[in-house]
């Protein structure tokens, strides 16, 4: 199963900042000794992403956002096909110079209408990395803090298929989770896209213009 994009963004190494008494090594290069007994947990972070508040307010940002403009783009679509239609059923009667003329025009609408597609996936994927972005920004402090607090040495990534197995004594997720909510947080502000840019989502492509 593929993890939701948001998830990719935010699959981190997570190291806590509590380290080792260090040993006295001598030598340049030496190794550090390796600790006694860390303290390893697992975090959920698939979990992080579908029930933390930030990341619903993300979601629910982007989707709003991306079905409005897929309606725009769906209607212009529409449009496009009735006026493929209404060629078709006139061609017939029309003259030479009418019917290159109707032709052009529908060559002009598909391809504006593929140009705005373009751009709306452009600015849908640059959406979601700032929101990555965000998550990150929000999170991987979060977790470093609490591993510092809790002593813990080691945070793995629980959805990771490298985590083989892992105790439920050791998951931290519901901890990390109520954290990550009570921390104060800003709702995700409305970006305005580059100019010459739609923001939205693919449509179906438009059907093509007949001649």
């Amino acid at each position: 199963m593929k993890k939701t994009l948001l998830t990719a963004l935010l699959i981190l190494p997570l190291l806590a900042c509590k380290p080792a008494a260090p040993e006295k090594v001598t030598g340049s290069g030496a190794p550090k000794p390796p600790m006694k007994n860390p303290v390893v947990v697992v975090v959920d972070l698939e979990r992080v992403v579908k029930e933390t508040k930030l990341s619903q307010d993300i979601q629910a940002d982007l989707s709003a956002w991306g079905e409005n403009m897929r309606r725009e783009i769906q209607g212009k679509a529409d449009l496009l096909k009735q006026k493929d239609n209404e060629f078709r059923a006139q061609a017939p009667k029309m003259s030479p110079e009418q019917r290159a003329a109707r032709i052009h025009e529908l060559e002009t609408m598909q391809q504006e209408l593929q140009q705005l597609q373009g751009q709306a996936q452009q600015e849908l994927e640059r959406r979601r990395n700032l929101a990555g972005q965000k998550m990150t920004e929000k999170f991987q402090p979060l977790v470093s803090q609490l591993a510092r607090d809790n002593g813990w040495d080691v945070v793995l990534n629980k959805s990771e298929q490298f985590t083989i197995y892992s105790n439920e004594v050791m998951d931290q997720t519901d901890f990390v989770i109520q954290r990550l909510n009570a921390a104060p947080q800003e709702k995700p502000a409305a970006t305005a896209p580059p100019a010459g840019q739609a923001p939205g989502a693919l449509a179906p492509q438009p059907p093509g213009a007949g001649k």
